[in-house]
Protein backbone atom coordinates (compact mmCIF):
# COMPACT_ATOMS: atom_id res chain seq x y z
CA UNK A 1 0.00 0.00 0.00
CA UNK A 2 1.62 3.34 -0.80
CA UNK A 3 2.42 6.27 1.40
CA UNK A 4 -0.33 8.90 2.42
CA UNK A 5 0.39 11.64 0.89
CA UNK A 6 0.37 14.55 3.68
CA UNK A 7 0.17 18.82 2.86
CA UNK A 8 3.11 20.47 4.39
CA UNK A 9 2.37 23.41 6.41
CA UNK A 10 3.17 26.97 5.51
CA UNK A 11 5.83 28.01 6.93
CA UNK A 12 6.24 31.29 5.03
CA UNK A 13 6.01 34.75 6.90
CA UNK A 14 4.37 37.65 5.37
CA UNK A 15 6.11 40.56 6.00
CA UNK A 16 3.62 43.10 4.72
CA UNK A 17 3.37 45.80 8.04
CA UNK A 18 -0.81 46.73 6.53
CA UNK A 19 -3.06 44.06 7.81
CA UNK A 20 -5.04 42.76 4.64
CA UNK A 21 -8.54 42.45 5.20
CA UNK A 22 -10.94 40.41 3.31
CA UNK A 23 -13.34 41.75 0.77
CA UNK A 24 -16.93 41.45 1.15
CA UNK A 25 -16.78 39.06 -2.31
CA UNK A 26 -14.27 37.19 -0.93
CA UNK A 27 -17.04 35.43 1.68
CA UNK A 28 -19.09 32.72 0.59
CA UNK A 29 -22.76 30.85 1.82
CA UNK A 30 -20.35 28.52 4.05
CA UNK A 31 -18.38 31.67 5.70
CA UNK A 32 -21.95 33.15 5.91
CA UNK A 33 -23.16 30.36 7.74
CA UNK A 34 -20.57 29.91 10.13
CA UNK A 35 -20.30 33.24 11.01
CA UNK A 36 -23.85 33.18 11.84
CA UNK A 37 -23.66 29.81 14.02
CA UNK A 38 -20.31 31.23 15.44
CA UNK A 39 -22.74 34.54 16.66
CA UNK A 40 -25.50 32.19 17.54
CA UNK A 41 -23.28 30.10 19.83
CA UNK A 42 -21.35 33.44 20.92
CA UNK A 43 -25.00 35.04 22.32
CA UNK A 44 -26.15 31.59 24.13
CA UNK A 45 -22.71 31.59 26.15
CA UNK A 46 -23.21 35.56 27.49
CA UNK A 47 -27.17 34.40 28.49
CA UNK A 48 -25.61 31.81 30.30
CA UNK A 49 -22.61 33.78 32.05
CA UNK A 50 -19.67 31.60 30.16
CA UNK A 51 -17.41 34.06 29.00
CA UNK A 52 -13.70 34.41 28.61
CA UNK A 53 -11.71 34.17 32.33
CA UNK A 54 -10.42 37.65 31.38
CA UNK A 55 -14.14 38.81 31.54
CA UNK A 56 -15.34 37.32 35.03
CA UNK A 57 -14.91 39.42 37.88
CA UNK A 58 -12.36 38.98 40.80
CA UNK A 59 -14.75 37.17 42.76
CA UNK A 60 -11.98 36.62 45.50
CA UNK A 61 -10.54 40.23 45.81
CA UNK A 62 -14.34 41.63 44.65
CA UNK A 63 -12.56 45.71 45.72
CA UNK A 64 -9.12 44.80 44.04
CA UNK A 65 -8.37 47.14 40.79
CA UNK A 66 -7.77 45.42 37.77
CA UNK A 67 -4.32 45.91 36.24
CA UNK A 68 -4.60 49.28 33.83
CA UNK A 69 -3.42 48.84 30.30
CA UNK A 70 0.40 50.57 29.82
CA UNK A 71 0.86 53.26 27.88
CA UNK A 72 2.56 52.95 24.18
CA UNK A 73 5.81 53.68 24.60
CA UNK A 74 7.79 57.38 23.64
CA UNK A 75 10.80 58.40 22.04
CA UNK A 76 12.51 61.42 23.11
CA UNK A 77 10.77 63.48 20.74
CA UNK A 78 7.57 62.31 22.29
CA UNK A 79 7.09 59.88 18.77
CA UNK A 80 6.07 56.53 18.80
CA UNK A 81 8.69 54.29 20.42
CA UNK A 82 7.71 51.18 18.00
CA UNK A 83 8.66 53.62 14.89
CA UNK A 84 12.23 53.20 15.52
CA UNK A 85 12.12 49.58 14.95
CA UNK A 86 11.20 48.31 11.63
CA UNK A 87 9.24 45.31 13.39
CA UNK A 88 6.09 43.92 11.52
CA UNK A 89 2.64 45.35 13.42
CA UNK A 90 0.69 42.09 12.56
CA UNK A 91 2.93 40.39 14.80
CA UNK A 92 4.01 40.96 18.67
CA UNK A 93 7.73 40.34 19.17
CA UNK A 94 7.79 39.42 22.74
CA UNK A 95 10.95 36.87 22.25
CA UNK A 96 13.73 39.92 22.39
CA UNK A 97 16.12 38.38 25.29
CA UNK A 98 16.54 35.32 21.87
CA UNK A 99 16.46 37.35 19.02
CA UNK A 100 16.60 41.40 19.77
CA UNK A 101 15.46 43.89 17.32
CA UNK A 102 17.74 46.35 15.70
CA UNK A 103 16.69 50.10 15.36
CA UNK A 104 16.08 51.70 11.75
CA UNK A 105 19.25 53.89 12.30
CA UNK A 106 21.72 50.59 12.66
CA UNK A 107 20.21 49.25 9.92
CA UNK A 108 20.91 52.30 7.59
CA UNK A 109 24.16 52.88 8.98
CA UNK A 110 25.22 49.36 8.69
CA UNK A 111 24.04 49.52 5.14
CA UNK A 112 25.68 52.03 4.69
CA UNK A 113 29.15 50.33 5.53
CA UNK A 114 28.57 47.31 3.40
CA UNK A 115 27.84 49.66 0.79
CA UNK A 116 31.33 50.80 1.33
CA UNK A 117 32.73 47.25 1.65
CA UNK A 118 31.47 46.47 -1.39
CA UNK A 119 32.80 49.77 -3.63
CA UNK A 120 36.42 49.35 -2.18
CA UNK A 121 37.20 46.08 -0.91
CA UNK A 122 40.70 46.06 -0.77
CA UNK A 123 40.52 49.75 1.34
CA UNK A 124 37.84 47.93 3.40
CA UNK A 125 39.42 45.38 5.11
CA UNK A 126 43.05 46.88 5.65
CA UNK A 127 41.24 49.21 7.74
CA UNK A 128 38.67 46.72 9.42
CA UNK A 129 40.80 45.92 12.34
CA UNK A 130 41.22 50.14 13.31
CA UNK A 131 37.83 50.35 13.28
CA UNK A 132 36.80 47.37 15.35
CA UNK A 133 39.41 48.58 17.39
CA UNK A 134 37.83 52.17 17.56
CA UNK A 135 34.32 50.78 18.45
CA UNK A 136 35.66 48.90 21.16
CA UNK A 137 36.41 52.37 22.34
CA UNK A 138 33.26 54.22 22.07
CA UNK A 139 31.24 50.84 23.48
CA UNK A 140 33.96 50.65 26.55
CA UNK A 141 31.58 53.38 28.60
CA UNK A 142 28.72 51.27 28.50
CA UNK A 143 30.35 48.02 29.15
CA UNK A 144 31.62 49.46 32.51
CA UNK A 145 35.47 48.32 31.29
CA UNK A 146 38.07 49.77 29.62
CA UNK A 147 38.38 49.38 25.82
CA UNK A 148 41.41 46.83 26.42
CA UNK A 149 39.63 44.40 28.28
CA UNK A 150 37.39 42.92 25.79
CA UNK A 151 36.98 41.97 22.38
CA UNK A 152 33.97 41.00 20.33
CA UNK A 153 32.88 37.68 19.40
CA UNK A 154 29.84 36.52 17.24
CA UNK A 155 27.65 35.44 20.37
CA UNK A 156 28.11 34.15 24.12
CA UNK A 157 28.07 31.26 23.37
CA UNK A 158 31.56 31.86 21.04
CA UNK A 159 32.90 33.84 23.96
CA UNK A 160 32.58 31.06 26.40
CA UNK A 161 33.85 28.30 24.11
CA UNK A 162 36.43 30.22 23.56
CA UNK A 163 36.56 30.70 27.59
CA UNK A 164 36.56 26.99 28.72
CA UNK A 165 39.37 26.28 25.61
CA UNK A 166 41.68 28.64 27.18
CA UNK A 167 41.40 26.68 30.65
CA UNK A 168 44.30 24.49 29.09
CA UNK A 169 42.23 21.17 30.10
CA UNK A 170 44.77 17.95 31.13
CA UNK A 171 43.74 14.36 32.08
CA UNK A 172 41.86 14.11 35.13
CA UNK A 173 40.84 17.60 35.03
CA UNK A 174 37.63 18.72 35.88
CA UNK A 175 34.83 21.35 35.20
CA UNK A 176 32.27 22.75 37.13
CA UNK A 177 29.25 23.55 36.33
CA UNK A 178 25.83 23.82 37.41
CA UNK A 179 22.73 22.70 36.39
CA UNK A 180 20.97 26.20 35.59
CA UNK A 181 23.85 26.23 32.92
CA UNK A 182 23.16 27.29 29.15
CA UNK A 183 22.75 24.10 27.16
CA UNK A 184 25.07 25.24 24.53
CA UNK A 185 27.77 26.30 27.14
CA UNK A 186 27.53 22.91 28.69
CA UNK A 187 28.03 20.59 25.57
CA UNK A 188 30.49 23.37 24.93
CA UNK A 189 32.22 22.30 28.11
CA UNK A 190 31.95 18.51 27.45
CA UNK A 191 33.43 18.24 24.34
CA UNK A 192 36.59 20.15 25.52
CA UNK A 193 36.48 17.56 28.61
CA UNK A 194 36.50 14.45 26.52
CA UNK A 195 38.78 15.77 24.06
CA UNK A 196 41.52 16.07 27.10
CA UNK A 197 40.58 13.07 28.93
CA UNK A 198 38.86 15.55 31.69
CA UNK A 199 35.26 15.86 33.04
CA UNK A 200 32.13 17.82 33.57
CA UNK A 201 30.78 17.85 37.35
CA UNK A 202 27.07 19.06 37.26
CA UNK A 203 26.29 20.94 40.67
CA UNK A 204 22.85 21.12 41.44
CA UNK A 205 21.66 24.50 42.88
CA UNK A 206 17.94 24.72 44.27
CA UNK A 207 16.16 27.55 42.17
CA UNK A 208 14.65 29.18 45.50
CA UNK A 209 18.70 29.07 47.00
CA UNK A 210 19.49 32.29 48.79
CA UNK A 211 22.98 33.48 47.99
CA UNK A 212 24.18 32.29 50.93
CA UNK A 213 23.10 28.58 49.89
CA UNK A 214 24.34 28.99 46.98
CA UNK A 215 28.23 29.99 47.68
CA UNK A 216 28.03 27.45 49.85
CA UNK A 217 27.26 24.58 47.23
CA UNK A 218 29.79 25.79 45.35
CA UNK A 219 32.22 26.41 47.82
CA UNK A 220 32.47 23.14 48.24
CA UNK A 221 33.12 22.16 44.67
CA UNK A 222 35.53 25.25 44.93
CA UNK A 223 37.60 23.40 47.67
CA UNK A 224 38.36 20.54 45.42
CA UNK A 225 40.30 22.62 43.54
CA UNK A 226 38.50 22.52 40.16
CA UNK A 227 40.04 23.67 36.51
CA UNK A 228 37.70 25.83 36.14
CA UNK A 229 34.04 27.30 37.08
CA UNK A 230 31.20 28.01 34.89
CA UNK A 231 27.81 29.79 36.00
CA UNK A 232 25.00 32.48 34.81
CA UNK A 233 25.13 35.62 36.22
CA UNK A 234 21.41 35.40 35.53
CA UNK A 235 20.19 31.82 34.20
CA UNK A 236 18.73 31.54 31.10
CA UNK A 237 16.24 28.90 31.80
CA UNK A 238 15.89 29.60 35.16
CA UNK A 239 15.92 33.14 35.20
CA UNK A 240 17.69 33.37 38.53
CA UNK A 241 20.40 35.32 39.14
CA UNK A 242 23.63 34.23 40.93
CA UNK A 243 26.38 36.42 43.17
CA UNK A 244 29.06 36.46 40.89
CA UNK A 245 30.98 39.00 42.87
CA UNK A 246 31.35 36.86 45.58
CA UNK A 247 31.41 34.24 43.59
CA UNK A 248 34.55 35.45 42.19
CA UNK A 249 36.07 36.50 45.32
CA UNK A 250 35.72 32.71 46.44
CA UNK A 251 36.85 31.97 43.29
CA UNK A 252 40.05 33.68 43.27
CA UNK A 253 40.59 32.67 47.04
CA UNK A 254 40.45 28.78 46.02
CA UNK A 255 43.00 29.86 42.47
CA UNK A 256 39.80 28.57 40.51
CA UNK A 257 39.14 30.94 37.21
CA UNK A 258 35.55 31.44 36.76
CA UNK A 259 34.08 31.88 33.50
CA UNK A 260 30.47 33.84 33.64
CA UNK A 261 28.04 33.34 31.07
CA UNK A 262 26.26 37.33 31.34
CA UNK A 263 23.99 36.69 27.75
CA UNK A 264 21.24 39.22 29.32
CA UNK A 265 23.44 41.44 31.13
CA UNK A 266 24.42 44.02 28.67
CA UNK A 267 20.97 46.50 27.90
CA UNK A 268 19.56 45.24 31.43
CA UNK A 269 22.36 46.36 33.97
CA UNK A 270 24.19 49.64 33.58
CA UNK A 271 28.17 49.22 33.13
CA UNK A 272 27.57 45.09 33.14
CA UNK A 273 30.81 44.43 33.37
CA UNK A 274 32.30 46.98 35.58
CA UNK A 275 34.46 45.91 39.07
CA UNK A 276 34.25 41.94 38.10
CA UNK A 277 36.51 39.99 39.27
CA UNK A 278 35.85 36.72 36.81
CA UNK A 279 39.06 35.35 34.61
CA UNK A 280 36.17 35.81 31.77
CA UNK A 281 32.89 37.25 31.24
CA UNK A 282 30.61 37.28 28.06
CA UNK A 283 28.08 39.38 27.09
CA UNK A 284 25.46 39.33 24.16
CA UNK A 285 25.03 42.51 22.31
CA UNK A 286 22.07 41.19 20.24
CA UNK A 287 19.47 40.85 22.80
CA UNK A 288 18.91 43.99 25.46
CA UNK A 289 21.59 46.36 23.89
CA UNK A 290 19.98 45.98 20.35
CA UNK A 291 22.38 45.13 17.96
CA UNK A 292 23.16 42.96 15.31
CA UNK A 293 22.90 39.40 15.74
CA UNK A 294 26.17 38.21 15.83
CA UNK A 295 27.63 40.77 18.65
CA UNK A 296 28.71 40.40 21.94
CA UNK A 297 31.69 41.02 24.25
CA UNK A 298 34.25 38.93 26.12
CA UNK A 299 36.09 41.08 28.56
CA UNK A 300 38.57 38.98 30.37
CA UNK A 301 41.36 39.29 33.30
CA UNK A 302 44.79 40.19 31.73
CA UNK A 303 46.33 37.11 32.91
CA UNK A 304 43.36 34.57 31.80
CA UNK A 305 43.91 36.91 28.54
CA UNK A 306 46.85 35.74 27.64
CA UNK A 307 45.32 32.40 26.85
CA UNK A 308 42.27 33.10 25.05
CA UNK A 309 41.97 32.84 20.98
CA UNK A 310 39.29 33.59 18.74
CA UNK A 311 37.87 29.92 17.47
CA UNK A 312 39.14 30.41 14.01
CA UNK A 313 42.75 30.94 13.37
CA UNK A 314 44.02 33.97 11.25
CA UNK A 315 45.91 36.58 10.77
CA UNK A 316 45.93 38.39 14.30
CA UNK A 317 46.90 35.51 16.24
CA UNK A 318 50.17 37.01 17.56
CA UNK A 319 48.45 40.24 18.22
CA UNK A 320 48.19 40.45 22.26
CA UNK A 321 44.37 40.38 23.24
CA UNK A 322 41.90 41.67 22.32
CA UNK A 323 43.86 42.69 18.75
CA UNK A 324 43.29 39.00 17.76
CA UNK A 325 40.24 39.38 18.03
CA UNK A 326 39.89 42.41 15.98
CA UNK A 327 42.04 41.13 12.95
CA UNK A 328 39.95 37.86 11.95
CA UNK A 329 40.22 38.04 7.67
CA UNK A 330 37.29 38.67 5.44
CA UNK A 331 34.80 38.08 8.75
CA UNK A 332 31.78 40.52 8.22
CA UNK A 333 33.25 43.30 10.42
CA UNK A 334 29.80 45.63 10.04
CA UNK A 335 27.44 44.13 12.76
CA UNK A 336 29.85 45.54 15.37
CA UNK A 337 30.08 48.92 14.05
CA UNK A 338 26.62 50.93 13.45
CA UNK A 339 25.56 50.91 16.90
CA UNK A 340 29.00 52.41 18.49
CA UNK A 341 30.78 54.16 15.81
CA UNK A 342 30.16 58.34 16.03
Amino acid sequence: MGAMATKKPDLSVDVNHDEQSPQPDEHNDSDTDASNAGAEQREAAEQHGDREDSEQPDLEHPDSEQPARPEPLEARDGSPAAALWSLNSRWRHINHGSYGAVPVFAQLRRMAYLQEAEGAPQRWFMAAPARVAQARTELAEFIGVDADSFGFVPNASAGMTASIRALGLGAGDEIIVTDHAYGAVSFSAKREARQHGAKVRTVPVELDATSDEVLAVLGKALAKKPAGLVIDSTSSVTARNFPVAALAELAQKHGVPLLVDAAHAPGVQARPAEGGAASAWVGNLHKWACGFRGTAVLVAEKKFAKNLYPLIDSWGMDEPFPGRFDDQGTMDYTPYLPLWMP
